[in-house]
């Protein structure tokens, strides 16, 4: 993720993001700023960038950028990816456990 506002220099760091925001563990915003998300997602055709406006809502361990005027067809693309990746995620953690303990977890959930 890489911001550009208050002439900040652009830098990389891991999100946590969802179909309306994303968080972030910290920055230099205060709460109630508006900013612009700069971020890439994978896709079908390669990378793909948006630059999305925000606002900080500021919390003691994060800061959440609220996405604001965001499309709805983003906002699906967003869904999507987020649930594409929580499937992945689910599906490494399953490969990991042997078949016996699967069997356990899984009528235990």
């Amino acid at each position: 993720l890489l911001f550009k506002d208050r002439g900040i220099e652009p830098s990389w760091t891991q999100v946590e993001i969802g179909g309306d925001s994303l968080r972030i563990p910290e920055g230099p915003w205060s709460n109630g700023q508006l900013v612009t998300a700069y971020f890439s997602l994978p896709s079908r055709e390669g990378t793909r960038w948006y630059a999305i406006p925000s606002t900080v809502m500021c919390h003691p361990q994060y800061l959440e950028l609220t996405f604001t005027d965001l499309p709805e067809d983003l906002r699906d693309t967003l869904v999507a990816f987020v649930f594409r990746t929580q499937a992945e995620e689910r599906r490494r953690e399953l490969a990991s456990i042997s078949p016996g303990d699967r069997t356990v977890r899984e009528r235990g959930a």
